[in-house]
This record gives structure tokens, sequence and C-alpha cells, in this order.
């Protein structure tokens, strides 16, 4: 098996889904884990949120749509969101700066 059919086998497995909600969590090296195509630097942007799965491709990877336009990730910088309305956080932040009288802030 070379680096592309094992890059394929682990796409195949990772548990995303096209309409799911991913969230990019950081930079790929070009021509990581047999990723064939290169990271540019306005892909930095989107890392940290959260996009929704439109295709899959064996050979470019997964397709999310980014502000109106698409664009290929490698599997291994997402991570699927799993039964967590990002809504439902805002509103419950948004009660705690209501009852506590104090910003809340998010630190990664």
């Amino acid at each position: 098996m070379n680096v592309q059919e094992a890059y394929n086998v682990l796409q195949e497995n990772c548990g995303i889904k096209v309409g799911d909600q991913v969230r990019v969590l950081r930079i790929a090296k070009d021509d990581e884990m047999g990723w064939k195509l290169d990271w540019d630097e306005w892909m930095d942007e989107a890392i940290g949120n959260i996009y929704e799965v439109i295709e899959i491709s064996p050979i470019d990877g997964i397709l999310l749509n980014i502000d109106d336009n698409s664009w290929y990730f490698p599997f291994f910088v997402l991570e699927k969101i799993e039964g967590k309305d990002e809504k439902i956080l805002e509103v419950t932040m948004q009660e705690v700066e209501d009852k506590f009288g104090c910003e809340v802030k998010i630190v990664k």
C-alpha cells in the first residue's frame, strides 16, 4: 500500500460524512500523510471555525463550504462536531454574562 492508498483508507474511516459540521483544527503540511493538495495561507483563517462538509473526494480531501466558496481540507485537520449545537453554547454564554455581569471569553 502506498501513501495515497493509506490516506484514502484513513479518510474513508475517519467518521466524517457529507452534511457533517466540522471544525478546522490546524495547518496541514504539504504532502502530509498523503494529502496531495497544498495548504494556502488564506486557509489559516479557517482554523478554529466550523463548516459544513459538502463533498468527500479520495483525491483532494474533504470539501467544506466556506463563505459561499468551497475548499478542500485533509481529514486529519478536521474535528467532527457531534451532538453540540453552537447556538446552545452562545445562549449559555449570554446567560452567564447576564447573570454575573461579566463578559465570557473563550481561551484556546
